[in-house]
């Protein structure tokens, strides 16, 4: 009755804008096969007359590992968190810009939906928990002004902080849980209804002192315990007298891993009383304040391992700089990310420790590295700026690349990513991810130390 261009017409004029408003008004077309899939950002650096690079959305078949589609999005898309069959995105910034917005994407019509308009400013991820969805922030507004409405002063912002919101088609603000004045969060992990989250302070101030009034504070990391039940801090671990500038927390088991880029035998803590004024300022009444005259500042190339009552109890020596964990059970291994040392190079890297054993099995070069996600068995998605590696795992090595400039890969939190079977067999190529030998790796960095760039 219709030729194939009028089928077309009519689509794009009749059912296209019902499939859309059932959408936008709360009505989800995902087919429950989102879970499946992960995504990608690639930049887009225009030639001519723009002076802004654009984004796009790469849709990636997990069990085939095809590129199934791409979508025009914002490049100041900060983070793609997939959960539950649904697809959120959140802007960071964009040309100097703080945003404040979170959409859900809506793959099957290619149109995305602002859910939520952050308090804060510069949100860089979305953590679902059960109903929840905890939206990490770089800068918010204290409880104080917020309950007040007072929007004039400055001095009603902080550092950083979680809002959170319930997890439904249209998200509700529940409440904050904003951290110290001069907290940052570094990074977090899950344990039942426990959300840990370390913490590195920094450019703390302390009127005490004649010398000045800010000071670098990495030896004061600690770790916070939220209650994800109740939405508040239950506990404060203190670590700054066994590690100091902690990168990266991963309960196991157990057992508790942790990252930093240094040991210590600091004692105590020195904090400016600005650094208790909100969530600690109760729960340490009358703290006293010391500091060593001497520092152990040598490099920390390792993972420490701690017991449920916070015992160490087992270390792990790695390559240096160390900033995030991933743990594969599939394998029982922890994927190690060591970010690049100098921006001038952006080279990163990445150790396979196998727990077992506990020790290194492998070490990769990841040249002009972004970030890595884990999102299904054995498959493990590293952007750069050289292009989009899909990683196995199993085979330890680099089965399918694509080209471009990439950067925010999806987290996947569905529970069921880790069953996800590929369809067929895919052998390890060749791509410029490659694996080092120990001695390779120590002439590498020994060469990086002398190279670093002399500060003039």
């Amino acid at each position: 009755m219709f030729g194939k261009e009028a089928k077309k017409v009519l689509i794009r004029l009749f059912i296209a804008p019902i499939v859309s408003l059932m959408i936008l008004s709360g009505c989800s077309s995902n087919d429950g096969l989102e879970d499946t899939y992960a995504y990608s950002l690639m930049f887009e650096f225009p030639k001519h007359g723009i002076n802004w690079m654009t984004g796009r959305l790469d849709k990636i078949n997990l069990r085939t590992l095809e590129l199934e589609q791409s979508y025009k999005v914002d490049s100041a898309v900060n983070n793609i968190t997939v959960h539950n069959d649904r697809v959120f995105l959140s802007y960071h910034r964009d040309d100097g810009r703080y945003l404040r917005k979170i959409t859900e994407f809506f793959p099957k019509i290619g149109i995305e939906k602002k859910i939520i308009e952050t308090i804060g400013s510069g949100p860089k991820e979305i953590v679902p928990v059960k109903d929840k969805l905890y939206v990490r922030v770089d800068t918010s507004k204290r409880i104080e002004s917020i309950e007040k409405n007072n929007n004039k002063s400055r001095s009603q912002y902080q550092r950083s902080g979680y809002e959170i919101y319930s997890n439904t088609k249209k998200p509700e603000y529940l409440g904050s849980i904003l951290l110290g004045e001069h907290d940052f969060i570094e990074s977090w992990d899950i344990r039942g209804t426990n959300f840990y989250v370390a913490i590195r302070p920094y450019s703390v101030s302390d009127d005490r002192y004649k010398s000045g009034g800010r000071y670098n504070a990495f030896g004061d990391s600690f770790v916070v315990v939220i209650d994800t039940e109740k939405s508040k801090v239950k506990d404060r671990i203190e670590v700054s007298d066994k590690l100091r500038n902690i990168k990266s927390i991963k309960h196991i088991g157990e057992k508790l891993y942790i990252t930093a880029a240094n040991a210590s035998d600091y004692d105590g803590g020195l904090h400016g009383d600005n650094h208790f004024k909100h969530v600690y300022e109760k729960e340490n009444p009358n703290k006293s304040y010391k500091r060593k005259k001497s520092f152990k500042r040598s490099s920390f190339p390792g993972i420490v391992v701690f017991d449920k009552d916070f015992n160490l109890v087992d270390e792990i020596s790695v390559p240096p700089r160390v900033d995030g964990l991933i743990y594969d059970p599939n394998n029982n291994y922890l994927i190690v990310e060591h970010k690049p040392l100098w921006l001038v190079t952006k080279t990163g890297y990445m150790s396979i420790v196998d727990l077992s054993e506990g020790k290194v099995l492998k070490t990769f070069r990841v040249p002009k590295y972004k970030m890595m996600s884990l999102v299904s068995k054995d498959t493990l998605l590293i952007s750069s700026e050289n292009g989009l590696f899909i990683f196995d795992t199993k085979q330890l090595g680099v089965i399918k690349e694509f080209p471009g400039y990439y950067a925010p890969i999806s987290m996947n939190y569905s529970p069921k990513r880790l069953e996800i079977e590929r369809e067929g067999t895919f052998p390890v190529i060749d791509s410029s991810i490659t694996e080092l030998t120990s001695e390779d790796l120590a002439n590498e960095f020994k060469a990086r130390k002398l190279s670093r760039p002399v500060k003039r």
